[in-house]
């Protein structure tokens, strides 16, 4: 088999693509070097996790592959930690196995399993469950939130991201049971987190839990939306109060309780913040060697947009409202700042802001702030 290292551990697997398109070898696991943000973001949260609970975790990866994730976190996390990576296909588990082999892995720090993930999730509950499919994790919202423990963290992975930014309305409504028509707006990747939070808040309402967002990434080709899972009906009620709709008017999205007579609008979707500044903090002191410097740049940004209003300002916006160019991002924010505003940077727009200032404010700003 192909080898392949990432972080501090070697993968018995082929980074896909390298064989060019169409041409990969189908009996051969693989793995996807494009998604590294994803899993040191998810490495960092369990590191997060393992320092703060003062007793040994139980992850589960239900949908393993060739275990790039599950493997990174048996060989990078310290601390207490058991890691159960399943996967239904046998040739991905034996490479899963020949990498913890290669990386002196303990058999019981990194248990692998050969299974269906639902029957895996329903046999036990675990501290962190890990959702990583090829597309859409929404079928596995209910058996996710249910294997989760009390005060533990689901985490979903989607790759549908054309679904749950609004290119495929119909899809966005079958798979997520939402309307989407902000697709042509700045604002589309910003709907798609949230309409992937407010699936999971739904689920876990189902069983009398409660689900939050601790970190929402849009990465290009993928979403990953991690959530905190309690149990109470109350905790679950409050919850689902910050289900909402929103709409562009004015030129501006706004949070609306239900669905106007608008041509752009989209929901239900999850009206509450989508970071929690905690647990983001914890995972910037977790950072090491092992985790790439773009994973090092977006989780400052995470960082600082975490109490930052939802939406932001765009350039082109600026530009169709007062015929000026934005300064640069930084000037900008930190010229809202000087003027009482709240104001951050976004993950989702290079150039983006995220700010309460209203429209007038705006303009008065921008006519001081230097270029």
């Amino acid at each position: 088999m192909a080898e392949a290292v990432e972080g501090r551990t070697r993968l018995v697997a082929a980074p896909s693509g390298t064989a060019g398109p169409g041409t990969r070898d189908r009996d051969t696991p693989f793995y996807n070097p494009a998604m590294r943000r994803n899993r040191d973001l998810s490495l960092l949260l369990l590191r997060h996790a393992v320092a703060h609970r003062g007793r040994e975790l139980d992850v589960a990866d239900a949908l393993c592959g060739a275990g790039a994730r599950s493997l990174r976190f048996a060989h990078e996390v310290d601390g207490p930690l058991v890691v159960h990576a399943n996967d239904g296909d046998p040739k991905a588990v034996e490479a899963v196995q020949a990498a913890a082999r290669a990386n002196d892995i303990p058999a019981d720090r990194l248990r692998v399993r050969h299974g269906n993930a639902f029957t895996f999730l329903s046999e036990r509950r675990f501290d962190v469950v890990d959702i990583d499919p090829f597309g859409s994790p929404a079928p596995f919202l209910d058996a996710a939130v249910r294997a989760t423990r009390h005060d533990g963290f689901v985490c979903l992975t989607a790759t549908d991201t054309a679904a749950l930014c609004g290119t495929y309305p119909r899809v966005a409504r079958r798979r997520y049971a939402a309307h989407h028509a902000m697709h042509a707006t700045p604002w589309r990747a910003e709907v798609g987190l949230r309409v992937l939070a407010v699936n999971a808040v739904a689920a876990a309402g189902r069983h009398d839990r409660e689900a939050r967002p601790v970190w929402s990434v849009f990465g290009g080709h993928w979403m990953r939306v991690v959530l905190r899972v309690r149990d109470g009906r109350s905790a679950a009620d409050r919850a689902l109060r910050e289900v909402g709709h929103a709409a562009v008017v004015d030129g501006w999205p706004q949070f609306v309780s239900a669905p106007p007579e608008a041509t752009r609008w989209a929901g239900p979707l999850w009206t509450g913040a989508l970071h929690d500044a905690d647990v983001l903090e914890g995972m910037a002191e977790a950072v090491d060697d092992a985790v790439d410097a773009r994973t090092i740049r977006l989780l400052d940004v995470l960082r600082q947009e975490a109490d930052a209003p939802a939406w932001w300002v765009e350039p082109r916006l600026l530009r169709d409202w007062f015929g000026v160019d934005a300064p640069r991002r930084q000037r900008f924010v930190d010229a809202l700042r000087g003027a009482g505003f709240a104001a951050a940077p976004t993950h989702l727009d290079p150039a983006g802001v995220r700010t309460d200032a209203p429209r007038d404010a705006l303009h008065e700003v921008l006519s001081t702030a230097p270029s």
